[in-house]
């Protein structure tokens, strides 16, 4: 049997830190820290081969993203990715020398978990949802300097809704002391339009390619659920990936750092906060969605978009609408928190969602 070379890798934009922990008890070293230059990563790693010895890789999941992990394997390398935050820590000392032989040590002995690495299409549609997300934030950006300014010089819309037709009519209708102001006022107005057309782009080109997708069924399946629309359902499948990785939702909701922290020795036990732990667009839009579950039974437009799935998805989904909305209520009368009741529904319809993805995943399986 070969020897196995357990190779740490530090990455970054600029280098890359290469650290070796020899087979057995053997020590760990660092080998050498090169410029970010794939072909000499390749080089040096094939250099480490030898006809008793093997190598594998691994990095930790973060700014390069997943192309590097690709790359290597194409080149036949064992090369695991693996979760920063679950990356064993020792002292106070952190290099990248100490980072890269970290990762080498534990890599050894087995300590590493793996991130999970969606297909090529999944992470391509997920890379446009979340543009879209960053386009929202620009608005939003956008918005709240336009409106800033307006305060700053006294004026105040009278009408209901803001960003609507009328609002944005009365805003280009202004008249200003000074030209300044009136070119200030052009400047934002021009940047609330632009990104409000590039969300449009955005979503039409996600619409378009979602219904193309490999995940078409779960997109539209998960649109049964209340609050879930194409947008947001498209979200949770690219997010998400293989739903059927979770054995159950439990795992699930701690993966998307939706159970409380805790804290407890002996009898003593503490629970704070939600970890936050792992994918944060999905704990956004499933928090967005949540607060829908406050309202009872369905509307037409839900209707329809249930029926157009099958009846154990529709199922699935009155049952998410009795339980949450239940529960929204039940919370709320005990004067919960409204933002905690709302992360408690966020964490029970993220176990839907995995009801839902499982379901269509094995019906996909079984038909395939």
């Amino acid at each position: 049997m070969s020897k196995v070379r357990c190779v740490g890798l530090d990455v970054h934009e600029e280098s890359i830190t290469i650290a070796i922990a020899e087979p057995g008890d053997g020590q760990v070293t660092v080998l050498r820290k090169i410029g970010h230059n794939l072909n000499e990563l390749v080089k040096t790693l094939k250099g480490l081969q030898h006809s008793d010895a093997t190598v594998r890789v691994a990095y930790e999941a973060g700014a390069c993203g997943t192309g590097l992990w690709r790359r290597l394997r194409e080149y036949g390398f064992d090369c695991v990715m693996v979760a920063p935050s679950r990356v064993p820590t020792q002292g106070r000392s952190k290099t990248d020398n100490e980072d890269a032989m970290r990762l080498a040590r534990y890599l050894r002995s087995g300590d590493l978990v793996k991130a999970y690495v969606p297909n090529e299409e999944c992470e391509a549609l997920r890379s446009l949802t979340r543009a879209r997300e960053d386009a929202v934030q620009a608005q939003q950006t956008a918005r709240g300097q336009l409106r800033n300014f307006l305060v700053h010089q006294g004026l105040k819309y009278e009408g209901k809704s803001k960003w609507t037709k009328e609002h944005l009519k009365w805003v280009k209708g202004l008249q200003f002391a000074h030209p300044a102001l009136a070119l200030v006022r052009d400047d934002y107005l021009r940047e609330v339009e632009a990104v409000e057309a590039r969300i449009t782009r955005l979503t039409q080109d996600l619409e378009i390619l979602a219904v193309q997708s490999s995940k078409k069924d779960v997109i539209e399946a998960l649109q049964a659920l209340r609050g879930v629309k194409l947008v947001t359902a498209a979200t949770l499948a690219f997010e998400i990936g293989d739903f059927s990785r979770f054995a159950s939702p439990r795992p699930m909701m701690s993966y998307f750092g939706l159970v409380p922290g805790e804290s407890s020795s002996g009898k003593t036990v503490s629970r704070g906060s939600i970890t936050k732990a792992g994918n944060s667009h999905v704990r956004r839009v499933l928090c967005e969605c949540s607060w829908n579950y406050r309202f009872a039974g369905t509307s037409s437009a839900i209707t329809k978009r249930r029926n157009a799935t099958s009846e154990r998805i529709r199922a699935i989904a009155a049952r998410a609408q009795e339980r949450l909305n239940s529960r929204y209520r039940s919370m709320a009368l005990r004067k919960k928190e409204l933002n905690k009741v709302n992360v408690a529904i966020s964490r029970e319809l993220l176990g839907f969602v995995w009801a839902i993805g499982t379901e269509v995943e094995a019906r996909t399986t079984m038909t395939t």
